[in-house]
């Protein structure tokens, strides 16, 4: 599970900002009756050239047929890649993040592995509290943590839940908003924070994902539908400014 607030909070400002959405509709629904009508996934480029800063963001929708049955899908994701500070000389000094249930970890990813953060339960924005609440008498999902309101319209959201009642559409979403790379002066010579990322992100039953596994390199079977983004912005020194790159930076593949 992901910190919520201040990504929460960055996604807002690109609420009314157009961006790239690719849509995967179940074939199921065109010959009969389904559960899961389809996933969106909006991604928003964001390049702030006063602030010497540049990241990607993700709104990702599950749509089901019925509100009953948004609980019994959820989204996870595989991070691959790295965050670093470095300068022209080329010497890499690697972030730190909670990864897997560790803190202070390296960021720092050579192959694909869950982004889990406090957890090891691989549903993306798994709930931690999730299971049967004795006191209020019902069973909180797994996704609860996913909100009622797609972040690239409104700022106006909330959990879910597991609430029926809170659900304002067949509709629940989840996001992401990586620390984005930026640069500043150090005197007369430039200091970057690079976020040189790739994502994979799936749609999966609920009952076809593990509550936790051992390794964060664990492929989880049987996905929907997969989709593919990244946040990959490098420093050009030579130009004094940040180009989105295809292909991780090397610091982030030895």
């Amino acid at each position: 599970m992901k910190t919520l607030f201040g990504l929460l909070l960055a996604l807002s400002s690109f609420a009314h900002a157009a961006p790239v959405v690719t849509t995967w509709k179940n074939p199921e629904c065109e010959t009969g009756d389904c559960e899961l009508r389809g996933v969106k996934f909006s991604v928003h480029k964001g390049v702030d050239l006063r602030n010497r800063n540049a990241g990607n963001s993700l709104v990702a929708e599950i749509e089901t047929t019925r509100k009953d049955q948004v609980s019994r899908y959820a989204f996870v994701q595989y991070i691959r890649g790295c965050h670093f500070v470095t300068d022209v000389s080329g010497a890499v000094s690697y972030g730190r993040r909670d990864f897997f249930g560790k803190s202070n970890q390296i960021f720092k990813h050579v192959g694909w592995q869950l982004d889990s953060a406090m957890d090891t339960d691989p549903v993306y924005w798994s709930y931690a509290e999730a299971g049967e609440d004795g006191l209020r008498g019902y069973e909180v999902p797994r996704n609860a943590s996913y909100l009622t309101d797609d972040l690239t319209k409104t700022d106006n959201y909330d959990w879910w839940a597991g609430k029926i009642k809170n659900l304002k559409s067949t509709k629940i979403y989840a996001a992401d908003n990586p620390t984005p790379s930026s640069w500043d002066l150090e005197g007369v010579k430039i200091k970057a924070v690079i976020s040189s990322l790739e994502f994979k992100i799936c749609v999966h039953r609920m009952e076809d994902i593990p509550k936790s596994v051992v390794s964060s390199a664990t492929v989880i079977p049987g996905p929907l539908f997969c989709f593919e983004w990244d946040s990959n912005y490098q420093m050009n020194f030579t130009r004094g400014q940040l180009e989105e790159r295809k292909g991780l930076h090397p610091a982030c593949t030895r």
